[in-house]
C-alpha cells in the first residue's frame, strides 16, 4: 500500500504539473484559489450538517471503535489483572492522554489528529461527566462524520466551480508572455499538486482501517506533505 500511495500522490503532482503548463499562469491561479474556497466550503457545510450523519454512524463506527478499545485494554502495560481500559487510566491517571491517542491511533486515525481528539475527549470527560470511553466513542464518530462530509463537500464544490471556469470556454493567457504562461503555469500547478496531495493524505489520517495503520507514517512522500501542510489549519479537526 505505501507504494501504491506514493505513486498516486507523485501521479497527481505530475499531472497538476502538466495542467498548470497547458492551462497557463491566470488559470492556474485561479484553481488554486478554487482549491481554498472548496476547501473551508467544505468544512463550514461539515460543521453545520455533519452532526446529522450521527445516528447513522454510531451504531456502525462506534462498535467499531469500541472494538478497539477492548483490544488496546488487553494490551496496556502492567494489567495482569484484566482491567478494562476505564479502569486502567483510574489508576494511572497521569497516562489518560497516551491512552485515549493510543485507543484513537489503534482505530486508524493517525499524527496530529489522534493527540487534538485524545484532547478533546478528555476534555469532554471532565467536562460533561461521562466515561472516557464514551467521551472517545463520540468524539472519534464525529471527527469521522466531519471529514466524510468535508471530503465529499470539497470534491462538490470543486466541481461546480470548474463547472463555472469553462462555462465561457476561454483560455486566459496573459498576451505575448508566452514563457511567463508556461513556466508560471507549471510552477502554480505544482502547487496546486502539492495542495491536492496534502488534502489526500489529511482525509487518509483518519482511514487506517482501509489503508493500514502504518502507511501514512512509512510512506515518506506522504509524511513530507503532512509536515508542510498550512492548507489545513483552519479546518476544525
Amino acid at each position: 500500500m505505501k507504494i501504491v500511495l506514493t505513486v498516486v500522490l507523485a501521479a497527481i503532482f505530475l499531472a497538476a504539473v502538466w495542467s498548470g503548463y497547458r492551462r497557463g499562469l491566470i488559470l492556474s491561479a485561479a484553481q488554486l484559489a478554487a482549491i481554498v474556497v472548496a476547501l473551508y466550503g467544505a468544512a463550514l457545510l461539515a460543521g453545520l450538517f455533519s452532526d446529522r450523519l450521527l445516528p447513522v454512524a454510531e451504531p456502525f463506527a462506534g462498535g467499531y471503535f469500541e472494538g478497539q478499545l477492548d483490544i488496546v485494554a488487553t494490551e496496556l502495560p502492567d494489567n495482569d489483572a484484566g482491567l478494562s481500559g476505564e479502569d486502567w487510566v483510574a489508576a494511572h491517571p497521569d497516562t489518560a492522554q497516551e491512552y485515549a491517542e493510543q485507543c484513537f491511533a489503534a482505530a486508524g486515525v493517525a499524527g496530529r489528529p489522534a493527540q487534538r481528539m485524545a484532547r478533546a475527549a478528555l476534555a469532554m470527560r471532565d467536562e460533561q461527566g461521562v466515561t472516557l470511553r464514551a467521551a472517545m466513542t463520540q468524539v472519534y464518530c464525529a471527527r469521522l462524520c466531519y471529514v466524510l462530509v468535508t471530503s465529499v463537500g470539497f470534491l462538490l464544490i470543486l466541481l461546480i466551480l470548474a463547472a463555472i471556469g469553462n462555462l465561457p470556454n476561454l483560455a486566459f493567457k496573459l498576451p505575448n508572455r508566452e514563457k511567463l504562461n508556461d513556466i508560471g503555469g507549471a510552477a502554480l500547478g505544482a502547487v496546486n499538486g502539492v495542495c491536492f496531495g496534502i488534502l489526500l493524505c489529511w482525509a487518509l489520517q483518519f482511514a487506517g482501517p482501509v489503508i493500514g495503520r502504518d502507511t501514512l507514517a512509512h510512506t515518506a512522500l506522504a509524511k513530507a506533505l503532512l509536515a508542510i501542510d498550512v492548507l489545513t489549519l483552519g479546518v476544525g479537526v
